[in-house]
């Protein structure tokens, strides 16, 4: 594995990955690298994967499509209106 320059912006996670690669590299098991990383052998076993097929790439963070918001922009920005509001607004005793 090259040696990659580490900055205050790298994400832990893509650093505990690099971290499992270099691990695996010394000789150590996936069992172990688990062990020493705190991880799931799962995860040791996922990361050692993307790393053989992709590389450094294959171990960047993607971000997380997720399910669709169910609410309209519209419908959003009504939302943070009443709840700025707070409670009493809409006849509670108090803001909780």
């Amino acid at each position: 594995m090259k040696d990659f320059k580490f900055s205050k912006k790298l994400d832990i996670r893509l650093y505990r990955k690099l971290i499992i690669v270099r691990l695996s590299e010394k000789g150590l098991t996936q069992e172990d690298i688990a062990d020493v990383t705190g991880c799931t052998q799962g995860l040791v076993s996922q990361v050692l994967q993307a790393w053989e097929e992709k590389g450094y790439e294959g171990l960047r963070s993607r971000p997380q499509s997720g399910r669709p918001a169910g609410l309209s922009k519209q419908d959003l920005e009504t939302l943070k209106t009443h709840l700025a509001k707070k409670a009493r607004a809409f006849g509670f005793k108090d803001d909780l």
